[in-house]
């Protein structure tokens, strides 16, 4: 059995999906329904992650282990897991090389490598220096994404880091402090920015080599940022429990509401080419197509909290949420 701290954090990891896209179809998001499936893997106490689809069969995904399935999401097959280890988020780089960050024993950081599209993982250290650098600040890694040039930037429980990976080993380039504010989600864009949430309302903005704090309503509490073209998107909830959605079109400097009327928590959103889904609590999902101007609720399936999006493109997208609920659209 896991300990019970280490049962606390698994617990904790709320996966937020690393929405990526394909080649998006031209039939229209909203005209096509949700289908639930069924699911089995090694835990229901955490939300599937999904990360990657390669097809309409094929994908990988995280729950406290690493899992794949074939057919499209209905069943799992766990190829990592291991007691007092958890992954908490990953990605691809390419088709067959991707990574995924956690723990040991919230102790040490996790990051294991595959090269063969899933099938495998290895573990991958950080070279010596890193190691000191990172000693007594860095046990947990909870989020990660890839910048243009091909590096990672990496969350963990104080700090941002910045990191070259090697085929061997890991190198720090820089470690950002956070204050202790926990930042666990985020997200990079082609042009080189990398957003990330607090847990205190804050957000961190990385441009032109520098980090930059914004500081939102001191009510909100963000759950998700995510980074379209030029647009960044916050979703979470107010301290009333009501949804909260925000879009900024200048770099943060100011926020638009494009929060659905009556939404509650809101947790994780994808556009493709101004269309787009969002998800939230008690199976809440809206769709847009006009870039999120508006949006209108979908007939959901389950009452479950939808927690994470991946898009493969308009007609194979997969929401995962609370109590191993997994739902796929049907066009």
């Amino acid at each position: 059995m896991l300990k019970t701290n280490f049962t606390t954090f698994v617990i904790m990891l709320v996966f937020v999906g690393c929405s990526s896209s394909g080649n998006a179809g031209q039939n229209r998001v909203g005209t096509g329904k949700w289908e639930l499936l069924s699911s089995s893997y090694i835990t229901d106490s955490t939300s599937l992650r999904p990360i990657k689809f390669f097809d309409q069969k094929n994908g990988i995904s995280l729950s406290v282990a690493i899992e794949n399935t074939s057919d499209s999401g209905k069943t799992w097959k766990t190829v990592f897991y291991e007691e007092n280890t958890a992954v908490a988020a990953g990605g691809f780089t390419s088709e067959q090389e991707g990574w995924v960050v956690g723990t040991e024993d919230l102790t040490r950081p996790l990051v294991m490598k595959t090269s063969d599209g899933g099938k495998s993982w290895s573990r991958i250290a950080f070279d010596n220096k890193s190691t000191e650098q990172l000693s007594g600040k860095v046990q947990v890694l909870w989020d990660i994404c890839f910048d243009p040039n091909g590096r990672a930037w990496m969350l963990g429980e104080t700090g941002i880091l910045h990191v070259e990976m090697g085929e061997k080993d890991l190198h720090l380039l820089n470690l950002f402090s956070t204050n202790q504010e926990n930042s666990d989600r985020i997200s990079c864009n082609d042009s080189g920015d990398v957003w990330a949430i607090g847990r205190k309302g804050s957000i961190f903005h990385f441009h032109d080599g520098n980090w930059i704090k914004i500081k939102l309503d001191q009510g909100y509490s963000p759950s998700n940022v995510r980074s379209f073209g030029s647009d960044v998107w916050i979703t979470g909830k107010n301290e009333s429990g009501d949804g909260i959605l925000l879009r900024s079109q200048d770099s943060g400097n100011t926020w638009q509401n494009k929060t659905p009327e009556s939404a509650k928590n809101l947790n994780d959103l994808f556009l493709k080419d101004g269309k787009g889904w969002l998800i939230g609590s008690e199976g809440s999902i809206y769709y847009t197509t006009d870039n999120g101007e508006s949006w209108h609720k979908s007939l959901s399936p389950t009452t479950a909290d939808l927690l994470n999006i991946y898009s493969l493109d308009s007609n194979n997208v997969w929401i995962s949420g609370d109590k191993a609920t997994v739902l796929k659209y049907q066009n």
